[in-house]
């Protein structure tokens, strides 16, 4: 969806016009998008409400870098789980808890008409363009690569717990999970690389603490 949102927002900029100029219609979901702003109520309010948890998500992900780190402790570790899983206690009771029923509904009709639109433009690409996602349509496979190979290792592993009659159904992740560990992973990649860097990264990565099952984030990379 991120990768998507960016087509939509930049393929009338001339920027647009150079990274998407090959793109059968990118103009005109272009204009979808924009369209959608200017109509649907919710994009200042979800604006707003990033910002606002600027400070959480930055915790959070500093957090997650210690974690990554293999000289830690074994109780260093469990205090940082512990913290990390506390901020984003905070971070999600920020949107489901503190911010207003009418504010969160606006948010949530302005993400569904901006995914309705996504699935759309996906249709468009599949239907007429690029049916076998082997060109084009590849644009809409954002992080699916990394993803599937999650899925494919976590589907060997399910396999032998069943074989051994190991209870597996905590560890079961479904194909957007595994997805979504790929987009998070992809915002880390993406920032070594020195492509996606401060209030972009952070949108980037939010999207996934954003979405996630359940409205928490129910799995670790």
């Amino acid at each position: 969806a991120a990768k998507t949102m960016s087509m939509l927002g930049k393929a009338d900029s001339s920027a647009g016009e150079q990274d998407f100029h090959n793109i059968l219609g990118a103009s005109e979901f272009a204009s979808d998008f924009t369209r959608i702003i200017r109509n649907t109520a919710g994009f200042e309010q979800l604006i707003l409400f990033l910002k606002q948890t600027l400070r959480l998500k930055e915790q959070v992900v500093a957090l997650g870098r210690k974690l990554r780190e293999s000289d830690i402790s074994q109780r260093e570790r469990e205090g940082l789980e512990e913290e990390r899983a506390a901020v984003l206690a905070q971070l999600r009771a920020t949107f489901h808890k503190e911010l207003p029923a009418e504010g969160r509904t606006e948010v949530m009709r302005f993400l569904t008409a901006i995914n309705e639109e996504v699935i759309k433009a996906k249709a468009m690409f599949l239907a007429y363009s690029d049916p076998f996602e082997k060109y084009r349509a590849l644009l809409f496979e954002y992080a699916h690569t990394l993803g599937h190979g999650v899925e494919a290792f976590m589907n060997g592993l399910y396999q032998r717990a069943g074989a051994m009659d190991i209870d597996y159904s905590e560890a079961f992740r479904l194909h957007g999970q595994c997805v979504g560990m790929a987009v998070l992973w992809a915002g880390e990649m993406s920032l070594d690389m020195g492509h996606l860097q401060k209030e972009g990264y952070m949108a980037h990565q939010s999207l996934v603490y954003l979405f996630n099952r359940f409205g928490g984030f129910d799995f670790a990379p």
